[in-house]
């Protein structure tokens, strides 16, 4: 299916991780790029007043304003910091964060023995304190085999989502809702040398802020919750009989769009399959 985007954001950076997000699973084309075919628009723009064409609206907010009366029944995703409240009626996306189950986790005992498959010295320590942006490929392979990592902003963001265990800053801290010897160890700038060496050292204080840092990310820097979200609102529902809704629940248990093109195949299937059989479930499946 193709999703229409109108409008421009308050902040681009957020809203193009939600666009990535959602182009995992539908084509997302820009106004004037094909959009005029569009089973689904996202408002970038909540002022913006969507083509009258069926499908779901997404209206993306970031900013003080309101959606406008004519969007207001549409779902709307709205930027938050970490852990942070959302407006009514929205679906928190928190910026900065990232896909957590798009990230490979990798527990301190997982990372020792791809370290050794590797030929990597036992012990691996990471000072990527002074990357300012995302992680570039290099960079995030490393922080998924490192034994300790120090980093802050979006270089911290990858690091708790691998399950890395973290060495950063205090303004880093606050701003992901990070508590010191929890999720994170947090140092000043002159300590982070020593407390890298010696969370690296620490097998079983790495693994605790490993198993945390991961959980925290799951629930306070995840991006899946409001791309699914966002996915099924533009794409509807599948077809209601009790099994394909027991199928939609499993596939939302796993943060999954339930209306991608083969999920949609399959519940049209089933649908057709219990229709059949009055309802009964068939003696095969073709």
């Amino acid at each position: 299916m193709r999703v229409g985007v109108l409008g421009e954001p308050w902040d681009w950076r957020a809203a193009s991780a939600f666009l990535e997000g959602v182009a995992r699973w539908v084509e997302v084309v820009p106004a004037g790029g094909g959009a005029e075919t569009a089973n689904g628009w996202i408002l970038l723009d909540p002022a913006a007043e969507p083509p009258s064409l069926p499908g779901g609206v997404v209206v993306w907010r970031s900013g003080p304003r309101l959606p406008s009366e004519t969007v207001r029944s549409a779902l709307v995703v709205a930027v938050t910091a970490p852990g942070g409240p959302a407006p009514a009626g929205a679906i928190p996306f928190p910026w900065p964060g990232t896909d957590v189950r798009a990230r490979l986790h990798l527990t301190p005992p997982l990372r020792c023995r791809w370290r050794r498959a590797a030929g990597l010295p036992p012990q691996l320590r990471s000072d990527l304190w002074d990357v300012t942006g995302p992680p570039d490929p290099e960079q995030a392979t490393r922080i998924l085999l490192s034994s300790a990592v120090a980093a802050r902003g979006e270089a911290a963001v990858t690091a708790l989502a691998t399950g890395a265990p973290l060495v950063t800053d205090r303004a880093t801290a606050c701003q992901l809702r990070l508590r010191d010897g929890v999720e994170a160890v947090v140092v000043p700038v002159s300590r982070r040398a020593a407390a890298l060496e010696e969370l690296a050292s620490d097998s079983v204080r790495a693994a605790r802020l490993s198993r945390l840092g991961r959980r925290h990310a799951e629930g306070c820097l995840d991006h899946s919750r409001a791309v699914t979200a966002a996915v099924n609102a533009l794409a509807g529902q599948p077809p209601p009989s009790a099994v394909v809704e027991v199928l939609g629940r499993a596939l939302g248990e796993l943060w999954a769009p339930r209306q991608t093109v083969a999920v949609s195949a399959l519940a049209h299937r089933v649908a057709s399959l219990l229709q059949a059989t009055d309802g009964r479930p068939a003696a095969t499946f073709p």
